[in-house]
């Protein structure tokens, strides 16, 4: 005994930690205790606790549902490096007849904002295109992007194998060359590296391969009179140079979308001013492509914007915030009705609460014994919601327009299950923290209790009040929720100006080398309507450069 004094004297630390090692143990025995005690009350209340269950799973599965489409379509960074310095480079124009619209770079436009301008660190040029390979047995039709040498340093991208194009290639009389896709190098290649420096016959020739990108690279949206796929759903097969002279006689022919990349602490509406103010000088060093006249006209100007609006668009962040806020006030329904179906279940067991506090129980054992009921509640409720939120997610991709951008990199992440546990969690806490509102030792309440089960006039007064406050705010909340709806289907439900029903698009990509003369392709369009006017169904058939409704 006097060498344990002598020991606890030279380590004062000794017995403080064997108190709280004792602390610790006893709260971890009351904890599994409660928890115990919480599932068979649960148990025993069936109806309450599926009720509840039910309730809180849907709630918190549909707004982790929603919450997930939200976060990979509107909230995370595109997928570049330094994605916040990127920038879209067009040309807002107001067409005579037709109103507002946008378009590409030119050529020349392309070469003089690259050499003149002060506040892009890069800029490259692009178009999309679809490319005809010959196989052994069969052809195939791939997404093609036509691009400068300068939007891969834009982008900052890297090659898995090999090289990129690089500014020798990217010169006219170059040596043909192609990049591939890491998609499609492992999906028509098996990922051989012998692959370099093969040739890949294509429509438009032979070209020589030199590189492979690096995996999940693409461009965020087709290019000016280029495709009708969003490259950002369907991925870039072949990446190829476009050849630009910038000696040639300039053209007013806007088919480049521009992405620029900004130099650090400069912003969108800086370099906005700097290329604005080089778009003064186009009728004097273009004359013969931007007259005084057309620039007035045509209200021809440039736009440059952050390239995340860009890809997004001025409405679709607007509705998925919309659809978001109208699904949280349905969590809040939710969550009104589970809080008041406490608040009912409280006051038919305050004669159990007062009988714990009058037995000694404090503050804090009285939080834990009702946390450990709403928590282990809440938390199952939201394991189930994250099931009810994957099957949501299938539903609501199934259903998506297909031109939402990057809706294919949409799942279950582990921010969506953040997202619901913390739902879960504060759901639980709020439940479990409402009894200790109301609770304190109540004398009458052991009185009444202990002269039989029917209740007294003062809980049949609350429990009427929380069924009219229950009433009352689901209505408020639910009138709320209807607004955003019908917001919601207000976006979605605009007039398109034309019919649809019944209108069938595809598009034909011609071999260059056995098209070379643009006569030789308008015989080919004329035969090609002619035939499919002659189908049985077919009532009228037309072609164009590009669809209705698109950007550009």
């Amino acid at each position: 005994m006097e060498l344990s004094k002598c020991e606890a004297q030279r380590n004062p630390d000794i017995e403080a930690n064997t108190v709280s090692d004792e602390t610790r143990s006893e709260f971890l025995s009351t904890l599994s205790r409660e928890l115990r005690h919480a599932a068979r009350v649960l148990l025993q209340t069936p109806a309450f606790s599926l009720i509840v269950f039910i309730t809180l799973a849907l709630g918190i599965g549909a707004t982790t549902a929603i919450y997930t489409v939200l976060d990979a379509v509107v909230l995370r960074p595109l997928a570049y490096r330094n994605a916040d310095r990127l920038v879209s480079v067009l040309h807002p124009a107001t067409v005579p007849g037709n109103g507002e619209s946008k378009w590409g770079l030119s050529s020349a436009g392309y070469f003089y904002f690259k050499a003149q301008n002060h506040t892009l660190e890069d800029l490259g040029g692009y178009r999309t295109d679809g490319t005809v390979i010959n196989g052994a047995q069969s052809s195939e039709l791939v997404r093609t992007a036509v691009i400068t040498a300068s939007i891969f340093s834009t982008l900052e991208a890297h090659a898995a194998l090999g090289r990129l194009i690089s500014p020798e290639d990217d010169r006219p009389g170059a040596a043909p060359v192609v990049v591939l896709s890491y998609e499609y190098w492992q999906r028509h290649f098996g990922g051989d590296r012998a692959v370099l420096n093969t040739m890949l016959q294509a429509s438009d020739g032979g070209r020589e391969i030199i590189g492979v990108a690096e995996r999940g690279l693409t461009l965020p949206k087709p290019g000016p009179f280029g495709s009708t796929s969003d490259l950002a759903s369907f991925g870039v097969d072949l990446w190829v140079p476009l050849d630009l002279d910038p000696n040639a006689r300039p053209q007013n022919s806007h088919q480049y979308s521009g992405i620029g990349r900004l130099k650090p602490a400069v912003t969108a509406e800086a370099a906005q001013r700097d290329l604005a103010a080089l778009m003064g000088d186009f009728t004097s060093r273009f004359p013969t492509a931007y007259t005084a006249r057309f620039m007035k006209a045509y209200n021809f100007r440039v736009g440059v914007t952050p390239l995340r609006d860009e890809v997004l668009g001025p409405n679709l962040s607007k509705t998925l915030w919309i659809l978001f806020g109208a699904v949280a006030v349905v969590l809040c329904i939710a969550c009104a009705n589970v809080a008041n179906l406490f608040l009912v279940r409280m006051e038919a067991r305050r004669r159990d609460s007062a009988i714990r506090t009058a037995l000694g129980a404090d503050r804090a054992q009285m939080a834990l014994h009702f946390l450990s009921e709403s928590l282990l509640l809440a938390l199952s409720s939201g394991l189930a919601g994250i099931l009810v939120a994957r099957l949501g997610l299938g539903v609501l991709l199934r259903i998506a327009p297909t031109d939402i951008p990057r809706l294919s990199s949409v799942g279950l992440g582990a921010s969506s299950i953040v997202v619901a546990f913390g739902l879960s969690l504060l759901a639980g806490v709020v439940f479990g923290l409402i009894p200790l509102a109301r609770q304190s030792v109540d004398v009458a309440t052991l009185r009444e209790g202990g002269r039989g089960l029917t209740s007294s006039r003062r809980q049949r007064m609350v429990r009427s009040g929380l069924v009219v406050g229950q009433v009352a705010l689901a209505l408020i909340l639910l009138a709320s929720a209807g607004l955003m709806l019908r917001s919601f289907a207000n976006l979605r439900n605009v007039k398109a100006g034309l019919d649809p029903r019944g209108v069938l698009t595809f598009e034909t990509v011609l071999p260059y080398q056995e098209f070379k003369e643009p006569e030789q392709v308008s015989a080919f369009q004329r035969e090609f309507q002619e035939r499919v006017a002659a189908l049985p169904g077919v009532r009228m058939v037309g072609a164009s450069e590009m669809l209705p409704l698109q950007d550009y």
